[in-house]
């Protein structure tokens, strides 16, 4: 849903002498591998450009490609991934979850999945990742790690199962 200029004045108001960025925390480019986006990050710089937009999270599934592409834009763009999870010692009937993380640097990105092995990441450009199967601890561990590098950890879509 796209804010009224009327709710944008007023969520403005609510932050008088501070700088308010406006922006999208959850999409996926069209960048080749694994990716299921639908459009280039050049329709994203644009569509940002007219609907006065700040930034948008690419959150692209399996891969980091999209954050070496020479239309990517560091700020413009913010890094990230939207992996999934299956929790291997969870009684809960959903055992699957979607989850964001999202760092000021792709070289942050790298790292944590380099860290993690159960990721199985490739790494570089080109780097592919698995999704993988974490203990209730060890996923406990991974959200610390996101926190420790000053990213941010998000499950923004209840699983189904």
């Amino acid at each position: 849903m796209i804010a009224t200029q009327e709710e944008i004045l007023h969520l403005e108001s609510l932050y008088a002498n501070r700088v308010a960025f406006h922006g999208e925390l959850h999409d996926h480019s069209d960048t080749g591998g694994t990716s299921d986006g639908l459009r280039p990050l050049s329709h994203w710089r644009a569509a940002l450009e007219a609907l006065k937009m700040d930034f948008a999270a690419i959150l692209d599934h399996r891969q980091v490609r999209h954050m070496y592409l020479p239309e990517w834009e560091d700020g413009l763009f913010l890094c990230g991934t939207e992996p999934e999870a299956r929790i291997t010692d969870s009684q809960a009937t959903v055992k699957e979850t979607h989850y964001n993380m999202l760092f000021e640097k792709p070289q942050l990105l790298e790292e944590l999945l380099a860290e993690f092995p159960e990721y199985q990441f490739t790494g570089g450009q080109e780097g592919h990742f698995e999704y993988p199967g974490f203990t209730r601890e060890r996923f406990g561990q991974l959200i610390d790690a996101v926190k420790a590098k000053g990213g941010l950890f998000v499950i923004p879509i209840p699983s189904s199962g």
